[in-house]
């Protein structure tokens, strides 16, 4: 009898849920914007698009406009404000900054950064900002950033991908080769390290896969409620299980770096012959902090950040640019014209060429196709803060307390609003005026590189990056996109490919006419 009753009462219940579902579904204005269910919230909508998760957001975005409160279970802390309005990125970003912290509930998700610069709010955040703006912005550091990039585009890059060019069908996964690449460059002006990632084999390098793994949990930890992840994260299981192994790895190596950079600062007497930037905190540190144990963490925690800034997002950006120039061809010949106004050029012995860095900053059209690529794909796709008080954003909405502001970039890059009828084409030209020069664009507008007070440091030192390896790369070889393989974003803290880039690489027939 009572198996009956309690089969009535689950077939009630069914009935009553899909009345429910059918009778909210009706009422909606949109069918793009999610149910918001009794008890559970709009979180079923969410995980149910987790896989697709910035393509779904672009959609709700799209259809709400621009801003959309997507709420969670009751009491369950998962109370999110996603926005793509440039009006409401300025107000946040910079004309009341102090009311949008990172807040302490960022800092718990992203505890592998420690207190880092990306965790830091306050006065810890302005300690560490002037600090590393006073040694990224000086001559010296400026023109190691100029020399390492060309020197690992010509000694490491280029030659790699004359190999891959040279046999069978030419192909390989260019994301490896990219990452490998800025992984190289990034631990070398940060650590004074290279891991030799891009070396012959492709071999594994343990720290660069462990930020990897920790990326790819930290997106999954911020979309889900605080006391679900850390709930996994005490039974050890799942993705907190991987990215305990991660912190572990990550540790093991800086700690290593770190008390060979002191050795060697100690050695040396200083930084003469060290331009990198651990070198530089150590030199200016060693006595600041009190014990080596305090210097040791604050050093550990800047490193860190400083180098998965560099690795992911320079490799990511340069991914997405190549794959949007296979589809492109005319941006291509457009680069290559442009390619062959610069005088001052290097032939390597194998007959490739290479471009002083200080050179290509001249260029318009690549600087523009760049920053197009940029607005697509941006490399860090959703911004989060915090709120202190409560008030009224530009769009009307109200935000509080405990609500968890994402700015989705990716979807902003989408936004006829913001860019247009044409604002999923690649179009470089939109960036250049009638004049033939760059177009200003207010960063509310183009939040790549954050936007406000907390803009990046290291824009200067990514956008040298790019262009060293955008020229030669572009300048030496052709390359296509493997038909059939599957592009389509990673669900990571960094928009990687899920699949990686697959690509063929062909030498082009270089001919200047200079």
């Amino acid at each position: 009898m009572a198996s009956v009753s309690f089969l009535e009462l689950s077939l009630a219940l069914l009935c009553f849920v899909v009345f429910y579902y059918f009778h909210i579904r009706s009422k909606r204005q949109n069918p793009a914007l999610p149910l918001d269910w009794p008890l559970v919230g709009m979180l079923p909508a969410l995980l149910a698009n987790l896989p697709r998760l910035h393509d779904w957001v672009t959609s709700v975005l799209t259809a709400s406009p621009l801003s959309f409160r997507l709420a969670g279970p009751p009491r369950s802390g998962l109370q999110l404000f996603i926005t793509a309005d440039p009006a409401n990125v300025r107000h946040v970003f910079t004309s009341n900054f102090p009311n949008y912290p990172k807040g302490p509930e960022f800092a718990q998700i992203m505890d592998i950064l420690g207190g880092g610069i990306f965790n830091a709010d306050g006065d810890s955040w302005r300690r560490q900002r002037a600090k590393a703006q006073l040694l990224m912005s000086g001559p010296r550091f400026r023109a190691f950033v100029s020399r390492c990039s060309r020197r690992k585009v010509e000694r490491d890059l280029l030659p790699l991908l004359a190999r891959v060019a040279g046999v069978g069908a030419g192909e390989c996964d260019l994301q490896d080769v990219f990452l490998r690449l800025t992984f190289d460059v990034t631990t070398t002006l940060v650590l004074g390290v290279d891991p030799g990632c891009l070396a012959v084999g492709f071999p594994e390098v343990p720290f660069a896969r462990a930020i990897d793994d920790a990326m790819d949990v930290l997106l999954v930890r911020s979309l889900l409620p605080l006391s679900w992840w850390k709930l996994v994260r005490r039974l050890g299981v799942g993705y907190e299980r991987k990215m305990a192994v991660a912190g572990r790895d990550i540790d093991r190596f800086i700690g290593d770096t770190i008390a060979k950079r002191r050795e060697a600062v100690k050695a040396t007497g200083g930084i003469e012959d060290s331009a990198d930037l651990l070198s530089s905190y150590i030199d200016d540190d060693d006595g600041d902090a009190g014990s080596g144990t305090v210097v040791d963490v604050f050093l550990r925690d800047t490193t860190l950040n400083l180098v998965i800034a560099g690795r992911d997002t320079t490799g990511s950006a340069l991914t997405w640019f190549f794959y949007l120039l296979t589809r492109n061809p005319g941006v291509v010949s457009k680069i290559l014209a442009e390619l062959d106004t610069i005088k001052t050029t290097t032939t390597t012995l194998d007959g490739m060429v290479t471009y002083d860095p200080d050179e290509l900053g001249r260029l318009v059209y690549l600087h523009a196709a760049l920053c197009e690529s940029l607005r697509l794909y941006p490399p860090l796709p959703m911004e989060h803060k915090g709120v202190a008080a409560a008030e009224a954003l530009p769009s009307g909405h109200e935000v509080r307390p405990g609500d968890k502001i994402l700015v989705s970039l990716y979807a902003m890059g989408r936004m006829e609003a913001v860019w247009g009828k044409d604002c999923r084409e690649f179009r470089p030209e939109r960036w250049i005026g009638e004049d033939g020069k760059l177009r200003y664009v207010p960063s509310y507008k183009f939040i790549s590189f954050n936007s406000g007070p907390r803009t990046c440091l290291g824009k200067d030192m990514a956008v040298v990056q790019l262009k060293a390896v955008a020229a030669a790369v572009v300048r030496n070889f052709e390359v296509d996109f493997v038909a059939g393989h599957v592009i389509e974003p990673k669900i990571s803290v960094i928009l990687h490919m899920k699949n990686g880039f697959k690509a063929r690489i062909k030498r082009r027939q270089v001919m200047n006419s200079l």
